[in-house]
């Protein structure tokens, strides 16, 4: 969620600031709503999606692993 909100203050900014820079070094205006950046809905919502398959067959294993192991034996250990 850090990186979703980092991405589109990014996003913002350089739509802001890179129109300035341009008109100024190229003395010439561009066109109305032109964006230099734009993240979709859609690209957000698949990177989320691929993140949490990878979050969850990541943690499939030790958590299966951590099921099989007798509580006693592995308390034993710890201590």
């Amino acid at each position: 969620m850090i990186g979703i909100a980092v991405s589109y203050a990014i996003s913002l900014i350089v739509n802001i600031a890179l129109p300035m820079i341009l008109e100024s070094a190229f003395e010439s205006e561009l066109p109305d709503g032109f964006q230099f950046s734009a993240i979709p809905l859609s690209l957000v919502l698949i990177a989320m999606g691929i993140c949490l398959i990878v979050t969850i067959l990541s943690g499939l294993r030790p958590a299966k692993r951590a099921t099989e192991i007798d509580v006693l034996k592995a308390m034993r250990r710890e201590m």
